[in-house]
């Protein structure tokens, strides 16, 4: 059985340096807790969101501090990790796993590189920039997680070894 804790999401602004708003406060399980602080952002009301930090308050209160996302420090992939989130639409009860892959030019819907089941599994597939599947590795570029569709977004590159 899963402990649950209260998530809050902020947003941070650096100019400031202090929360300009809060977004949303939810409880959650703790493997839940840990996946949502693992990855790069969150898409919160439609909104794609980059984590700056996270922190907890007596290990009963968490937060993750977040900025609207700009994507300057991923080089070519910074412009293409927007536009696939508003290319589909589909929830999941629980949390999912979604894949997309580099094309060279987008990212695009792909095969899975793996199949985790749960917040626990999806947090250990996180904690890895490279997954080897089908005998081919995958190096993972960025991730978020979608909060309007309950998904996280595993954005794939593979790597070519000569």
């Amino acid at each position: 059985m899963s402990i649950v804790r209260m998530l809050r999401y902020c947003e941070w602004s650096n100019a400031e340096e202090r929360v300009v708003r809060d977004l949303l406060e939810l409880p959650v399980g703790s493997d839940d807790l840990f996946m949502r602080k693992l990855v790069n952002a969150t898409v919160l009301r439609n909104r794609l969101f980059e984590h700056s930090s996270h922190e907890s308050e007596e290990g009963r209160l968490h937060t993750i501090y977040v900025k609207p996302f700009e994507g300057r420090e991923l080089e070519k992939y910074g412009p293409q990790i927007e536009p696939p989130l508003s290319e589909h639409c589909d929830t999941a009860p629980a949390p999912e796993a979604e894949f997309l892959h580099w094309d060279g030019r987008r990212f695009r819907r792909g095969e899975p590189v793996a199949a985790p089941e749960d917040p626990l599994e999806i947090a250990r597939l996180l904690l890895d920039h490279y997954v080897v599947a089908n005998g081919r590795t995958h190096e993972t570029i960025y991730s978020v997680f979608d909060a309007d569709r309950n998904k996280v977004v595993f954005y794939m590159k593979e790597d070519i070894v000569r």
